[in-house]
């Protein structure tokens, strides 16, 4: 086992062992345990396994150990508040998971799960301000998406749309670029949601969801000509790629392909353009459609 230490402050042991041998890990720990019995920390280690095996009422009694040792230890809190949280106790949860930052402020685990439980408790401006520091801290996608969420939770969903695009280029994330699509394209801002599609095709987004995408946000501006070559070109491409190895599940995707094709053609002219649309799309995308 390796001591975590943040801004300072020993937060817990990083356990190398894996979840199955669980139970060998613990018979370890108390070996180790019978040798140092005032080390706080090899308790809130041992507290970790007796949750992975389903008993909490263990758990806490070395949570409890390792507390009566050091009271503001920031990793025997965080423990515990994992533990109230799985037995849905959100409000003991919370005061464990206070006690935690209080203890180590810069630590992001107990700030991110703190911050996601605020937002479920409607809590959306705190949940906030613990997201800012797990995202400076550590700032993973999923650390993105929940501060979107909580963004969105505030009435700023433009806020949130920037920050989903900001954490698919800063983490080259395929998932939040087609959220930060999704978002754009729910305020209308088309010219920003092509450019956060693009960029997930760079990364590697799934074609068939870009294809989608790509057309559905023709037909949304109106672009009916537009989004028909789209659907065909993507839809040829797709064949030829699928034709190494057609699936069911392949054949289904191009199905519902054609079938958006099917529908943009027969809007084609039918429908009036969305100019203002329009002067929002990237110059590439501009040329497409003037050709």
């Amino acid at each position: 086992m390796l001591a975590v230490v943040v801004s300072g402050v020993t937060t817990g042991w990083c356990d190398v062992s894996a979840h199955p041998v669980a139970s060998e890990a613990t018979r370890q720990l108390g070996v180790q345990i019978e040798r140092a019995p005032d080390d706080p920390l090899l308790h809130v280690e041992r507290a970790r396994q007796w949750r992975l095996q389903g008993l909490p009422h263990r758990a806490r009694k070395d949570l409890a150990q390792a507390l009566r040792h050091r009271p503001n230890l920031a990793a025997a809190h965080h423990e515990w508040a994992l533990l109230e949280l799985a037995g849905g106790d959100d409000e003991r949860a919370l005061h464990r998971l206070n006690a935690a930052v209080e203890a180590a402020p810069r630590w992001w685990r107990p700030r991110q799960q703190r911050g996601r439980l605020l937002l479920r408790q409607g809590q959306g401006a705190a949940a906030v301000e613990d997201m800012w520091v797990t995202l400076a801290e550590r700032g993973s996608p999923d650390d993105f998406a929940a501060a979107a969420e909580a963004l969105v939770s505030l009435a700023r969903p433009e806020d949130a749309a920037t920050l989903l695009r900001e954490g698919a280029e800063g983490n080259g994330s395929v998932v939040l670029a087609m959220r930060a699509m999704s978002s754009y394209r729910d305020l209308g801002w088309y010219g920003d949601a092509l450019l956060a599609l693009d960029f997930a095709e760079r990364l590697g987004a799934d074609p068939f969801a870009v294809a989608i995408a790509n057309v559905e946000l023709g037909m949304q501006m109106g672009e009916w000509n537009w989004a028909c070559g789209e659907a065909s070109r993507r839809e040829e491409a797709l064949h030829a790629l699928f034709s190494r190895r057609a699936t069911n599940h392949r054949r289904e995707r191009l199905r519902l392909l054609e079938g958006l094709r099917e529908d943009a053609e027969s809007l084609c002219g039918l429908a009036p353009r969305d100019h203002a649309a329009r002067a929002c799309l990237p110059s590439d995308k501009q040329n497409l459609l003037a050709e």
